[in-house]
C-alpha cells in the first residue's frame, strides 16, 4: 500500500504535468509526445508507483 506522503507526490507530479501539457495541448483527447515524454521523464528510476497513479489520473 502506498503511503501518504508518496500519493501526495504522486498527486503534486500529476498537476505539473497537467499544467504542462495544457500549454502544449490544443485538445485534452489528444495523447501527444509531450504526455508520454512527461510520463517517461517521471518514471525514470524507481517511481513506479507514481507511473500508476499519473496513468490513472490522466486516464
Amino acid at each position: 500500500m502506498l503511503s501518504t506522503t508518496a500519493v501526495k507526490i504522486a498527486k503534486s507530479m500529476y498537476y505539473q504535468i497537467r499544467d504542462k501539457l495544457r500549454t502544449y495541448m490544443t485538445s485534452t483527447r489528444d495523447i501527444s509526445l509531450a504526455q508520454i515524454k512527461a510520463l517517461k521523464t517521471l518514471t525514470v528510476g524507481h517511481h513506479s508507483h507514481g507511473f500508476l497513479l499519473i496513468s490513472l489520473a490522466l486516464s
